[in-house]
């Protein structure tokens, strides 16, 4: 006769078995120094999409009761993520000036939050675009955040001690290509 043990008894007994320190918890540790480790976040560009457009109500607001009889022009806001995602160095640019427009803004998105991020700071760009039309005064929202380009890290790998010149030479030439 052969008893069957149920699996939910199994894994509480592993559970209770297991380590204090590793009971649900990822053995993989957050690297900040080292680019490339698997535990890296980035912030996307989706993420920063996201968070704008979720500030199209109060980028309305900064609108709507500065710019009735006035054409602001093409108003973009300008900002930097560092890791901790606490926006910085934010400004509006509004070509033609409506008082307090662009303070308004940069509060706004003064006041956004992203998530923690590994790498450099990300710059960015937003045009805020708001119409006025038949359809009534509204903020659209931009397809695109405009960020500034980021160099690639790459990890570094050991270099086998048998290397002759050749494979050395076509090795330098595809890491460090001719500009």
């Amino acid at each position: 006769m052969t008893r069957s043990i149920p699996l939910a008894a199994l894994l509480g007994a592993g559970l209770l078995l297991a380590p204090a320190g590793t009971r649900g918890a990822s053995t993989e540790e957050d690297i900040i120094d080292q680019p490339g480790s698997p535990t890296d976040r980035y912030l996307s560009d989706d993420e920063l999409r996201s968070a704008l457009h979720a500030a199209n109500p109060a980028f309305f607001a900064c609108f709507s009761g500065r710019t009735m009889n006035q054409d602001p022009g093409d108003v973009s806001v300008y900002f930097t993520v560092p890791a901790d995602g606490v926006p910085v160095d934010v400004r509006a640019e509004v070509p033609n000036p409506v008082p307090g427009l662009a303070e308004c803004l940069a509060t706004a998105v003064a006041a956004l939050r992203f998530q923690d991020h590994d790498g450099d700071p990300v710059e960015a760009a937003y045009p805020v675009v708001f119409v006025r039309d038949e359809k009534g005064a509204r903020v659209i929202p931009y397809p695109t955040v405009f960020t500034r380009d980021r160099a690639a890290e790459f990890v570094l790998f050991p270099v086998p001690p048998a290397l002759d010149d050749a494979d050395r030479s076509l090795l330098h030439r595809v890491l460090f290509p001719p500009a």
